[in-house]
């Protein structure tokens, strides 16, 4: 239903026919459709996935103080030198991880793989 109202939008407003245009209409046309569904839709998520979201919660509680270098194998040049002395937000990827904060408060798939690409950038 979503692509045909977005072929129609797109038939009607030729211009509207670029790339960009093409996804700025979707996640206008998706933010109406999913925004009243989008909580039910992840409440039945996660009563489908129950175990697996324990499992992945006590995973997340077991390397939670864990380091990069040692956990996930990141190489310690990727790692900030001093994060103390440069503050908090001072790291290289501090951007990144301020922008896939941001993921939760979308609620149209449109949306949040555009918060993804800018993240990804």
């Amino acid at each position: 239903a979503i692509d045909r109202l977005l072929s129609l939008t797109l038939l009607a407003f030729e211009g509207l026919n670029a790339a960009a245009s093409k996804d700025r209409c979707l996640a206008c046309i998706e933010e109406p459709f999913f925004s009243p569904l989008w909580p039910l839709l992840l409440a039945l998520y996660r009563s489908v996935h129950r175990l697996r979201e324990a499992a992945l919660s006590r995973s997340m509680e077991l390397y939670r103080n864990a380091s990069p270098a040692a956990a996930v194998g990141v190489p310690r040049k990727l790692l900030p030198r001093d994060l103390e002395a440069s503050g908090a937000g001072a790291y290289p990827y501090c951007a990144a991880a301020r922008e896939l904060g941001l993921l939760v408060l979308e609620s149209c798939p449109q949306k949040k793989l555009e918060c993804i690409v800018r993240a990804a950038r």
